[in-house]
């Protein structure tokens, strides 16, 4: 079975810059507007960025209460998109699917609802059922990946984000921020976890 992991960013499409550099591209989902983070050009990401810090500029927040992009990551299992990053769901997200796909542990949080995760010899189990929230776009009661599978889709997915840090790179100065890293800071950083890395 292919199997694939995705990054995706949500978009709020209030803002009409955004829309219109983001016309050629297509999202992931109907139900959600997530967009694939890889097909999103340098000047997608740099209306993005502003929209997302737009909080620390205008003093609401500092840096090191700013999130990552909200978003984070679609399990795509032999072609078919299975299991969707719900509300709350993050780019930094990658370090759950770290501890899931190479550790073996099931330290995951995605947004909420989330899976409860178990693992059997050849699988990694995400048991999607919720009695309080639903998952939205929905997913399947169950979800069995194989293991070896899904380590080589966390492996693409964090070169993935690579290509997507270095066009945030690229877009650093303009940002104005007194930050050492806008990829980290919008990307990778996560709170929860601060001295994992993918």
């Amino acid at each position: 079975m292919k199997v694939e992991l995705i990054p995706v960013i949500e978009v709020d499409l209030r803002h009409q810059d955004l829309v219109k550099s983001l016309a050629s591209v297509v999202p992931l989902s109907s139900e959600a507007f997530l967009y694939r983070a890889s097909d999103l050009a340098v000047e997608s990401l740099k209306i993005l960025s502003r929209i997302h810090l737009q909080g620390y500029f205008d003093g609401e927040w500092t840096l090191d209460e700013q999130c990552t992009f909200f978003g984070g990551y679609v399990l795509r299992l032999a072609g078919h998109d299975t299991l969707f990053p719900q509300c709350c769901g993050e780019l930094s997200d990658i370090i759950y699917w770290k501890n899931v796909a190479k550790y073996g542990r099931s330290v995951y949080y995605h947004g909420h609802p989330h899976p409860e995760i178990y693992f059997t010899d050849d699988s990694v189990v995400f048991n999607c059922q919720n009695d309080y929230e639903e998952f939205r776009p929905s997913a399947p009661l169950e979800v069995s990946v194989p293991k070896i599978p899904l380590s080589a889709a966390y492996d693409t997915a964090v070169l993935e984000l690579a290509l997507v840090a270095h066009r945030l790179r690229s877009i650093a100065d303009e940002a104005c921020l007194p930050a050492d890293d806008i990829a980290h800071l919008l990307i990778y950083r996560n709170t929860e976890l601060p001295t994992f890395a993918p």
